[in-house]
């Protein structure tokens, strides 16, 4: 199967995906023990209150008239609204989301920069020094809880060393333009602001930093155990023979190869970093998206907690798609089956 049949195979698999998420987020809301107008309304309205939404909402109807109706509101953005603040969801999570892409994108880089050459040295060099000492820097990434490595990293370069800020994503003394993407770093570019870009900038930098550590420790294991077994293969010792330098053998042959699980785990880990990392979030007061979901959830804010997992799916199904189109960057060869 070609790239041209594969690609709109796969886009019909991401919508049924998005349709079955839906299906089961309507669901959950007519299987929880309370009434749906009670979560729309509030648990102490009065019966005509309850009723009025019932009418307003189309509560009254069947389920498949009821679901179409949820469908077409969420066609349209409409998510509901918030039962602790009563402003739209759809509006909440479009402050708080790029919050997460911006922390997610950076963490990833960091990740990506850490894990994919320390992985290769550490195959490269096996059973050698160096790669003891990468295996015993991943172990303790995968071993230090989250919470005790950003504590620990906020205490000695913030409140020991004072070389970075205090936690949040930009000092109080500043004020940044009207959002246009909501994206600090980007929109600070966009108007040209170069104080607010330098201080956003600090102010990622260590959760940045912390989030990327903890996801490169297991894509440094999986990077050195894909080389070690791709190093073994007969064309590479045949490249040598051939008389290709040890640089184009590992970078060019081996890594192209050994590349595909290494770009799955990627895609993977960079969704995960977008459903927002909670504790991280919370220790570096990082408003994004995991600290609204959970908000959510600990005050039974039910529209909210869907309206959150509804934009996870769809960023999952966008990020596994990508990772899709890329395999066929990596290896022209792939055929799609």
């Amino acid at each position: 199967m070609n790239l041209i049949i594969y690609l709109p195979h796969r886009l019909v698999i991401a919508f049924l995906t998005l349709i079955g998420v839906m299906i089961g987020t309507f669901l959950f809301l007519h299987v929880i023990p309370s009434d749906p107008a009670a979560i729309i309304a509030g648990q102490n309205a009065p019966e005509e209150i309850l009723e009025a939404t019932r009418q307003k909402f189309g509560l009254n109807a069947p389920l498949p008239a009821q679901f179409w109706r949820y469908a077409m509101r969420l066609a349209s953005g409409d998510l509901g609204v918030s039962l602790r603040t009563g402003q739209p969801i759809f509006t909440e999570l479009r402050r708080c989301l790029p919050a997460t892409i911006e922390l997610a994108t950076a963490a990833c880089a960091v990740a990506l920069c850490l894990g994919i050459p320390l992985g290769i040295i550490a195959a490269v060099k096996q059973d050698t020094f160096w790669d003891h000492l990468i295996r015993f820097f991943s172990l303790a990434g995968l071993s230090v809880p989250t919470f005790f490595f950003g504590m620990g990293a906020l205490f000695l370069f913030y409140y020991l060393l004072d070389l970075l800020p205090a936690p949040g994503r930009i000092s109080l003394t500043l004020s940044p333009q009207t959002p246009i993407t909501g994206l600090l770093l980007l929109d600070s570019l966009l108007y040209q602001d170069a104080a607010v870009f330098w201080d956003a900038l600090r102010h990622l930098l260590l959760p940045a930093a912390t989030l990327g550590y903890l996801s490169a420790a297991p894509l440094i294991r999986l990077t050195r155990a894909s080389m070690l077994a791709t190093l073994r293969q007969e064309y590479l010792r045949t490249a040598r023979v051939k008389g290709l330098s040890e640089y184009k053998v590992i970078c060019k042959h081996a890594l192209k190869n050994a590349l595909l699980p290494i770009l799955t785990v990627s895609g993977l880990m960079y969704g995960a970093l977008l459903e927002g990392s909670v504790i991280t979030e919370t220790i570096f007061q990082w408003n994004g998206l995991g600290r609204y979901i959970v908000s959510a959830m600990l005050e039974s804010d039910i529209q909210a907690v869907l309206g959150g997992v509804l934009i996870v799916t769809l960023m999952y199904a966008f990020i596994n798609l990508m990772v899709d189109l890329l395999y066929c960057v990596c290896n022209p060869l792939i055929r799609y089956v």
